[in-house]
């Protein structure tokens, strides 16, 4: 779905890699693999006035948001977890 929604020829980075990729309208986004949820994931960046493009385009590709709810459910159940919610000063993942 991401190569459909970037273009033909994006190809996704491996796992804990980036690679930046150009909007069709010019903008830049960069694409950083990331696997929170014990499955291929991605986090994509971009500037601000960007995200409403990006977002269009991922959705055109079929993409569904999902919500923040539906990430950490998933994330606790892949056993990922997030500084500052699971682990603190006062609480170490040990």
């Amino acid at each position: 779905m991401l190569e459909q929604a970037l273009a033909p020829s994006f190809a996704p980075p491996e796992s804990l890699h980036l690679r930046n990729h150009r909007l069709a309208d010019g903008a830049w986004v960069q694409v950083r693999r990331v696997d929170y949820l014990g499955v291929s994931g991605y986090d994509l960046l971009c500037d601000v006035p960007a995200a409403e493009t990006l977002w269009k385009t991922l959705v055109a590709a079929d993409a569904a948001p999902a919500g923040v709810t539906a990430f950490h459910t998933l994330r606790i159940e892949a056993g990922t977890p997030l500084y500052g919610v699971d682990i603190t000063e006062n609480n170490l993942a040990m």
